[in-house]
């Protein structure tokens, strides 16, 4: 069983960079390709409700993070992120793929242990394949920084500190200062 499992898990892993290869994915700068999944999470305010990503963005920008169950780094992360929508300077939304038929039991047992209270979105396997020929993230997590126009400001494969994820939200949606404030007269 542990075997099959195992060689089910490399045939997948090897399907997922094959079509990333093969089909172009969306980049830093290009604009962000849409999806709507469901709000898996009952501690969210939106939970058993379809989000859209082009719904979210124009208000204030979105960050898309993409995890898994068994991605410790990913949960690592996850609390950053919180903290981030908790203070609603920019939407957050976790994207959990249905892992090997496994369904969304792992990712819920997670989300109850860190409390989170963000949007956790459900990809069942099939939509997790069309979803992967948009969105590259080989490594987990992949956090997408989406400005309010709909466009990828940065992509971040790997989890970050709280002061880079920071940094980047600012450079993302804060207008660079170009120098001191001219007066009008």
């Amino acid at each position: 069983m542990a075997g099959s499992m195992c060689r089910m898990k490399r045939f997948a892993a090897a399907f997922a960079l094959a079509l990333l290869l093969v089909v172009p994915a969306t980049h830093a700068g290009e604009k962000a390709s849409d999806f709507t999944f469901e709000d898996i999470n009952p501690a969210s305010s939106t939970f058993g409700k379809k989000i859209t990503l082009s719904e979210q963005y124009p208000q204030q920008g979105v960050l898309v993070s993409f995890l898994a169950s068994w991605c410790d780094p990913c949960w690592k992360e996850l609390p950053i992120l919180q903290d981030m929508a908790d203070a609603g300077r920019v939407k957050v939304l976790g994207m959990a793929a249905d892992e090997y038929g496994a369904g969304p039991e792992g990712v819920l047992a997670m989300v109850a242990r860190k409390e989170l209270t963000l949007p956790i979105l459900w990809v069942d396997a099939e939509q997790a394949t069309e979803l992967e020929k948009r969105y590259t993230y080989q490594t987990l997590p992949s956090t997408y920084i989406i400005r309010p126009d709909g466009t990828i400001a940065n992509v971040l494969a790997g989890a970050v500190s709280p002061e880079r994820l920071h940094e980047e939200v600012t450079r993302a949606f804060d207008p660079p200062t170009t120098g001191p404030a001219q007066s009008t007269r």
